[in-house]
């Protein structure tokens, strides 16, 4: 089936079909939980042109059986409006046909196009690689409770007599990959933006901020799948016989945890994420919009739980304080460069990026139709003075609590200190 589905789709690059990065939004999350449904339309999206190589969603017990893609709804139509031949005197002519035939579908996801988006930076999180369904965070939970199946089985899966405990380590590393996959698909909720293409005539806007409710839910996954440490991946027994592997490293859980968590913040604290948060703001009002300041709050009120109680911190939960503050700091590096003499500092210019090796799909011949700019000014934009108020409350907790708890404790928020002074410049 993964021969038929790479095949399909490249023979459809071969007709001229583009990327459909939007045809996994056409399906209701649930209904890839369906084998009537699966077996109806085809696997796990509209389009064989999307990147939708297996259904993560179905639940065992379900009874799915078309777990990849099949050449779907969108596929024939798309051929059928680019190749039928129509008894017309001139180019011209034809035009009214066309454009009837896709009329008849308007508003219809199984016939939505969208288009390939940068993978780093995707605004429209309907249109992503790798994602399913039209619910990312519902369908990403369904995902994570397959992953919290697999990983206790990873060796007994991978076992044989005599062998090393190295393909143990590769799977393992398969599923963290997937797991921050699932973080970076959820995070493009966050300051999201539904970019549509309506014509004269057309009653659907060209630009929808996504919904506050869907970016709160978002914030809400990644705080309770990343950024507070899952025990049941980085705990798991396999640890102990292998290490997760990749082009033949070996990276230790406490050294993954925290550049791929540290990744998952600086990705989703970006300038260019809060600016355009900010411009939603702008345009529908701050009660219908969730703010840069309201997600700041969300992530405080989680990670620093057990500072404002004065308990103990264990080492993930203060390596998960240092990785938020230093993604504050460098994220905010080149926005206020020019503000200050000296200006907010870090001794490294993009250490977010994680040196684990994972698999990534660069954009191919697709380019955007138009570009969209928000970050402009960064530096007079009020993603610096966000930034820096978190900052500042960080600073007065840490300043405190630094007389509390144990050693290890203490030392971090002495640490925090130092950190957001310099980076202030307060010293």
């Amino acid at each position: 089936s993964a021969i038929r589905f790479v095949s399909s789709h490249e023979v459809g690059h071969t007709f001229g079909l583009k990327h459909n990065m939007g045809a996994s939004h056409a399906f209701p999350v649930d209904s890839l939980r369906s084998p009537s449904f699966t077996a109806k339309m085809g696997g796990t999206a509209s389009s064989i042109m999307d990147y939708a190589r297996f259904n993560y969603v179905a639940q065992p017990g379900d009874g799915v059986k078309e777990i990849t893609p099949k050449i779907g709804t969108y596929d024939k139509f798309a051929i059928n409006w680019a190749y039928r031949w129509l008894d017309t005197e001139t180019p011209q002519e034809e035009l009214p046909i066309l454009n009837e035939w896709i009329q008849e579908h308007e508003g219809d996801l199984m016939y939505w196009y969208g288009e390939q988006q940068d993978p780093k930076d995707p605004i429209d999180p309907r249109s992503q690689d790798e994602d399913l369904g039209d619910d990312i965070v519902k369908a990403n939970r369904y995902g994570i409770m397959n992953l919290k199946r697999i990983v206790p089985n990873i060796v007994a899966w991978t076992e044989e007599d005599g062998e090393s405990f190295a393909e143990a380590g590769k799977l393992l590393m398969a599923v963290i990959n997937q797991w921050k996959m699932y973080a970076g698909h959820v995070t493009a909720n966050v300051g999201g933006i539904y970019i549509n293409n309506p014509v004269k005539g057309s009653p659907e806007d060209r630009y929808i901020p996504v919904p506050k409710e869907i970016q709160k839910e978002s914030v809400k996954y990644l705080i309770e799948e990343v950024f507070i440490v899952p025990e049941w991946l980085f705990g798991a027994e396999v640890w102990k016989k292998s290490y997760p592997i990749q082009m033949g490293v070996e990276y230790s859980p406490y050294t993954v945890a925290r550049e791929l968590q540290y990744a998952t913040f600086y990705n989703l604290l970006k300038d260019e994420r809060l600016l355009r948060m900010f411009d939603s703001e702008a345009t529908l009002g701050r009660a219908k919009s969730y703010t840069p300041e309201e997600m700041f709050a969300d992530i405080h009120n989680v990670i620093f739980a057990s500072s404002k109680a004065g308990r103990n911190l264990s080492i993930y939960e203060r390596m998960t304080q240092k990785n938020f503050v230093d993604a504050i700091i460098v994220s905010s590096n080149r926005a206020v460069e020019k503000t200050t003499k000296k200006a907010l500092h870090h001794s490294n210019t993009c250490c977010f990026a994680s040196k684990v090796p994972e698999f990534t799909i660069e954009p191919r011949e697709e380019v955007q139709l138009r570009t969209l700019h928000f970050s402009s000014m960064g530096r007079v934009s009020e993603a610096v003075s966000v930034k820096r108020g978190e900052l500042l409350k960080i600073l007065k907790l840490a300043e405190n609590k630094r007389n509390m708890g144990n050693v290890e404790t203490r030392n971090h928020y002495e640490d925090l200190i130092i950190r957001i002074k310099e980076a202030l410049n307060m010293r």
